[in-house]
């Protein structure tokens, strides 16, 4: 990764919020896609959206991952260490919902009655 990315304050919040907001929008736009639609024979484009909020989401946890530095044994590098180790796994437990709801699009038939 760059040296900004190193120094920046934000980047290791990135995992926190890329993680949130990928799932976010294929929680509501898989929604869309899977219940708002009045043509049930054709299927729906789950697999696409799932994998953008799923890149999104990683490149979040790549981020936050990444970007831990700085000296050791001071407490900025302790909250910073701590934030990017946190975020990184915040995101990877949101991809890991945005995976399940993909496979449950795929496997569940389109407009199920139950």
């Amino acid at each position: 990764m760059s040296a900004g990315l190193h120094t920046s304050r934000l980047a290791p919040w990135t995992g926190w919020w890329a993680g949130a907001l990928a799932w976010a929008l294929h929680h509501q736009a898989g929604s869309d896609l899977a219940f708002g639609r009045t043509d049930c024979h054709t299927g729906a484009p789950q697999i696409g959206l799932g994998l953008a909020c799923a890149l999104v989401a990683l490149v979040g946890a790549c981020v936050s991952w990444s970007s831990r530095n700085g000296p050791l044994r001071s407490s900025a590098f302790n909250t910073r260490m701590f934030v990017c180790l946190v975020g990184g796994m915040a995101s990877a437990i949101f991809l890991m919902g945005i995976l399940f709801q993909t496979f449950a699009g795929l496997i569940v038939p389109p407009c199920f009655a139950g």
